[in-house]
């Protein structure tokens, strides 16, 4: 059985905090050509501001420890969020892509990929799915009410 305690010091506050700065850095990285950083940084912002979401969730001021993971549909899922986001067929498509372009679980993942393999335009597809402003992930989970 999963440990549900708040033992972390990983607090709601800062995954916030994080989820934005992580964005704002991301563009500053892409715009220097370090397009595969960006992504991962991109992923990063969604992964912190969905663990901000859990933590709303459950009425708790840092995350449980059972939700230190990296994978988005999961997240998702313990978020409360995923009916919505499915109802939503652009923003969820969006989310699917910002997913598999991340997929932290695999060895297919950004983190393991030729930097001279990931170009700017993958960067410009992503950062559209992660912040258009209608179909993207931050400003759709952004705008939900826990």
């Amino acid at each position: 059985m999963a440990k549900l305690t708040t033992s972390t010091s990983v607090r709601a506050e800062l995954l916030d905090r994080l989820s934005g700065a992580r964005v704002k850095e991301a563009a500053l990285l892409a715009k220097q050509g370090f397009h595969a950083t960006a992504i991962y940084l991109g992923g990063y912002a969604v992964e912190c501001l969905l663990k901000a979401m859990i933590c709303r969730r459950l009425d708790q001021e840092a995350l449980p420890v059972m939700f230190h993971s990296h994978d988005l549909e999961a997240l998702l899922f313990f978020s409360g969020l995923t009916r919505r986001m499915e109802a939503n067929k652009p923003v969820h498509r969006s989310f699917a892509k910002v997913k598999d372009m991340w997929k932290l679980d695999t060895d297919q993942s950004i983190r393991y990929r030729d930097p001279a393999s990931v170009g700017e335009k993958d960067w410009r597809l992503f950062f559209r799915w992660l912040n258009h402003e209608k179909v993207g992930v931050m400003a759709w989970l952004r705008s939900q009410k826990i």
